[in-house]
C-alpha cells in the first residue's frame, strides 16, 4: 500500500511538469515551472561541488536563500532561449552541461588551488594545457576526457533526435520580459541590503559568499576599471599638479636594481600549529634580521603570479578592475602603461625581465615588450636547467647565473625583474619516486588542525622546495656581495601557496601577506631606517625612495601622499586615466598624457636572452650533422633549408646535432631556431650557407 502510494505520488509529481502531445508522447520542459525548479536544482548542485560538500551547499541555500535564489535566477535567465526553439530539450540539456560542467571544473580547480574559476581561466586554458599533467593523474585526465566525450555525444544525438515541442511565443515573451525585468530589481535589492556586492575584496571569499554563478557571471561581464564618478580633465589637472610639485630627482651614481619574484614563497615559521625539524629557510631568515624586511600584502592567494608581478611592477592595485581579471591578458595585450622599468628607462638604466619558466606562459614574451623591458631571458633561453624532484619545475638555482649574465651584458645600471618558478604546486606532485625522502620533517604540533591545513605530506614536500629556494638566495645573495657594482636586491613572495592554508594557521593572521626584504652590497640596509609593511604595489615606489629616485607618476603618489585621504581615490583615478578600458571596447582619455595612448612607446625590438645566439661552422660525421656555435639550449632546433628538424639533440651550449642519415642528405643552409614546449619560435639566426661536406669540415 505504500508502495503504491509512494508511485502514485511520483506519477503526479512527474505529470506536473510535462504534458503529452496529440500522440499520448511525453513532451519535457513545456512548462516554466519545469525551469524554475531545474534552475533551482541546478544551483544546489554546482554549490554542493564547488564548496566539496553536500552539508556546506546547503546551509549556503539555507542560510542565504536570497543569494541561493538570485542565482537560480542567473541560471534561469540562460534557459529563456530554450522556450523560443522547438527542439527544446536539445537546448535545454545543453545549457545544463555547461553550467555543470563549469561548476565541476570550479570544483576540481579549488581542489588544486584557492582562487575558485573566472573568466580569465578560460581565456587562459591553452596555458594550462601543457601543465594540467602536474595537477591530475592520467586516470584522472582520461576520466575527464571521457565525460567529455559522452556529453558531446549525448549533445549531439540529441541536436538530431530530440522532438520538436510547440513555441507558445506570447507565454514566453512575458516570461522573458518579466525575468529580464526582476534580474535588475533583484540585483539592486541584494547590493542594497549588502546581501550581494558587487566589489571582491577576496575571490575565494566571494564565491563562497554570492555564490558560483553570480562571481563568474561577474568575472565576464566586469573586465576593466570603471570610470570614477568624478572623472574629468579637471579632475586630473588636480591630481597631475600635485604630483607635479615634486621634481624627478635621482642620484648620479645610480645603483642596479633587481627585484626577485619568490614563487608561492612565505615564511612558513609563521604557521601556528606546525612544527619543522629545522628551519626550511634560515639564509631567508637571516636576510630578515639584517636587512629591511617587512610584510607585503599580495593581491591573491594559491595563484595569480602575474597579478603579484603586475602591482609590483606598475604600481597600480588589481582591485579596481574586475574580479579575477589578470591584466596580463586582457588591457596590456594592447596598451603600455608606467612601470618601474620604464621609470628606471628614463634614467639611463638597462631593463631585464628573467624568468625560469616557459616564455608563452601568461603571453610573457609579448607582455613584457608593454612593460618597459628590451631583454627577456625565458627558460627557452637557459641552459643547465635542473628540475626539482618532481620534474615538472626548473630549479631556482639557474637565476644566479641568468642575472649575473644581464648585469655583465650592459655598461649601465641595470633593473632586472626576475620571477622564480620552482616552489610551484601541486604539493606533493602526483608522481614521487618511491625513495623520496624528504630532507626536512613536518608535522602537526600535538596533532591539532586548527586552520584549513591539513596536508602534512603536501606541505613537507613544499617546505623542501622552500628550502632549495633558500639556498638559491643564498648563493644569489653572496654573488652580489662579491660584485663591483652597487646592487640592490629586493626578494618577495608572489602568494601563499595552495595548501588550504586558513588564517587561523597563521600568526600574521592573514594569507595575503607575505615577507619581502631589501638589501645591499653598499650597506643602503644600514641607514636604520625601516619601511615597515606594504601593499604589494606599493613596494616599487619605496625602494626607489631608498636609493633617491623620484620620477614617474604613480611612484610620486606613493611615496608623497600615502597618508592622504586623497590616496586610494587618486590611484583609482590615474589607474583608470592610464589603463581604464572596459570589455565592450574603449579606452580612457589619457589627460594625464595629453591624450598620448602611446607615452610609453612599446619595446618591439624586446630581445629573446641577453646573449645572441650564433653558428660558428658545422661537420659531418657517419650521417649526423654536428653544428658548433654560442649560447645553445634544450630549446634549440635546427632549421635545414627552412624545414625544422624536430630530432635536433642538444649536446652542449656550443654544440647541437641531428642525424641526417647519410651525408649526401647535407642540407644547403642552416639555422637554429628556440622552440618553446608549445611549439611557438621565439627567435631564429640568421641562415648560413654551406657550400659542400668538404669545405666545411675543411674550415
Amino acid at each position: 500500500m505504500i508502495v503504491g502510494s509512494l508511485k502514485t505520488i511520483s506519477k503526479k509529481f512527474l505529470l506536473f511538469f510535462v504534458e503529452r502531445d496529440e500522440k499520448n508522447n511525453l513532451i519535457l520542459f513545456e512548462h516554466i515551472r519545469t525551469y524554475v525548479v531545474l534552475s533551482f536544482f541546478l544551483e544546489y548542485i554546482i554549490e554542493c561541488v564547488s564548496r566539496h560538500s553536500i552539508k556546506s551547499g546547503t546551509v549556503f541555500m539555507i542560510v542565504s536563500f536570497f543569494v541561493f535564489c538570485f542565482n537560480s535566477l542567473i541560471i534561469f535567465i540562460t534557459y529563456l532561449p530554450s522556450l523560443f526553439v522547438r527542439r527544446k530539450l536539445f537546448l535545454t540539456t545543453f545549457v545544463s552541461l555547461v553550467w555543470l560542467g563549469l561548476g565541476i571544473a570550479n570544483g576540481v580547480v579549488t581542489l588544486c588551488r584557492v582562487t575558485p574559476l573566472s573568466i580569465i581561466d578560460i581565456l587562459n586554458l591553452p596555458n594550462v594545457l601543457p601543465i594540467i599533467r602536474i595537477y591530475l593523474n592520467v586516470p584522472q585526465i582520461v576520466l575527464i576526457c571521457f565525460a567529455i566525450l559522452v556529453a558531446l555525444a549525448f549533445v549531439v544525438f540529441l541536436a538530431i533526435k530530440a522532438p520538436k515541442s510547440k513555441i507558445r511565443l506570447f507565454g514566453s515573451l512575458v516570461t522573458a520580459i518579466c525575468t529580464l525585468i526582476l534580474l535588475p530589481v533583484s540585483y539592486s535589492i541584494g547590493t542594497t541590503t549588502k546581501l550581494l556586492s558587487d566589489k571582491f575584496a577576496s575571490l575565494p571569499i566571494a564565491y563562497k559568499s554570492y555564490g558560483f554563478p553570480y562571481c563568474f557571471c561577474t568575472s565576464v561581464v566586469d573586465r576593466g576599471i570603471e570610470p570614477p564618478k568624478d572623472y574629468s580633465v579637471n579632475k586630473m589637472d588636480e591630481i597631475l599638479n600635485a604630483l607635479k610639485k615634486y621634481s624627478d630627482s635621482s642620484p648620479e651614481d645610480t645603483p642596479n636594481v633587481i627585484f626577485v619574484q619568490l614563487e608561492s614563497f612565505f615564511d612558513v615559521n609563521d604557521l601556528i600549529n606546525v612544527k619543522f625539524s629545522e628551519n626550511p629557510i634560515p639564509y631567508f631568515t637571516s636576510l630578515s634580521e639584517r636587512g629591511i624586511s617587512g610584510y607585503l600584502t599580495m593581491p591573491v592567494v594559491g595563484a595569480g603570479t602575474v597579478n603579484s608581478e603586475f602591482e609590483v611592477l606598475t604600481g597600480m592595485s588589481v582591485d579596481f578592475f574586475g574580479p579575477g581579471e589578470h591584466p596580463f591578458k586582457t588591457v596590456l595585450n594592447s596598451y603600455t602603461c608606467e612601470t618601474v622599468a620604464y621609470n628606471l628607462m628614463e634614467l639611463g638604466y638597462s631593463t631585464h625581465a628573467i624568468h625560469n619558466y616557459q616564455a608563452t606562459f601568461y603571453q610573457r614574451h609579448k607582455i613584457y615588450k608593454n612593460l618597459g623591458f628590451q631583454t627577456f631571458t625565458p627558460l627557452e633561453y637557459m641552459s643547465d636547467v635542473e628540475y626539482n624532484i618532481s620534474g615538472a619545475w626548473p630549479k631556482d638555482n639557474v637565476l644566479t647565473t641568468q642575472i649575473m649574465n644581464a648585469l655583465k651584458s650592459t655598461d649601465t645600471s641595470d633593473f632586472i625583474m626576475t620571477v622564480s618558478v620552482q616552489g610551484h604546486g601541486k604539493y606533493p606532485p602526483n608522481d614521487l619516486p618511491d625513495d623520496y625522502q624528504p630532507k626536512i620533517k613536518a608535522e602537526f604540533i600535538d596533532g591539532k588542525i586548527e586552520g584549513g591545513l591539513s596536508d602534512i605530506n603536501g606541505l613537507e614536500y613544499y617546505v623542501n622546495q622552500l628550502n632549495e629556494t633558500d639556498l638559491f638566495i643564498k648563493d644569489l645573495v653572496e654573488t652580489i656581495e662579491n660584485f663591483d657594482e652597487k646592487t640592490v636586491l629586493v626578494f618577495y613572495g608572489d602568494h601563499l601557496p595552495s595548501l588550504s592554508i586558513e588564517e587561523k594557521d597563521l600568526k600574521s593572521g592573514s594569507t595575503y601577506k607575505t615577507p619581502y626584504v631589501i638589501l645591499s652590497n653598499y650597506g643602503l640596509e644600514d641607514s636604520g631606517e625601516e619601511i615597515g609593511d606594504l601593499y604589494s604595489y606599493q613596494l616599487a615606489a619605496n625602494v626607489l625612495k631608498k636609493i633617491g629616485v623620484h620620477n614617474g607618476l604613480l611612484t610620486k603618489l606613493h611615496q608623497y601622499y600615502s597618508d592622504s585621504e586623497k590616496y586610494s581615490e587618486w590611484l583609482n583615478d590615474l589607474e583608470y586615466d592610464m589603463l581604464g578600458y572596459n570589455v565592450l571596447g574603449g579606452i580612457s582619455q589619457r589627460y594625464v598624457y595629453n591624450g598620448n595612448t602611446e607615452y610609453y612607446p612599446k619595446m618591439a625590438d624586446m630581445k629573446l636572452g641577453v646573449s645572441d645566439i650564433v653558428i660558428d661552422r658545422c661537420e659531418v660525421i657517419d650521417g649526423v650533422l654536428y653544428v658548433y656555435g654560442e649560447n645553445f639550449t634544450a630549446w634549440s632546433k635546427l632549421i635545414a633549408d627552412g624545414t625544422l628538424m624536430e630530432k635536433t639533440v642538444y649536446l652542449k651550449s656550443d654544440l647541437i646535432a641531428i642525424d641526417m642519415g647519410s651525408e649526401d642528405k647535407l642540407p644547403s643552409k642552416i639555422a637554429v631556431a628556440q622552440i618553446s614546449d608549445s611549439g611557438t619560435m621565439l627567435g631564429k639566426t640568421d641562415e648560413m650557407l654551406i657550400v659542400s661536406v668538404d669545405a666545411e669540415n675543411e674550415k
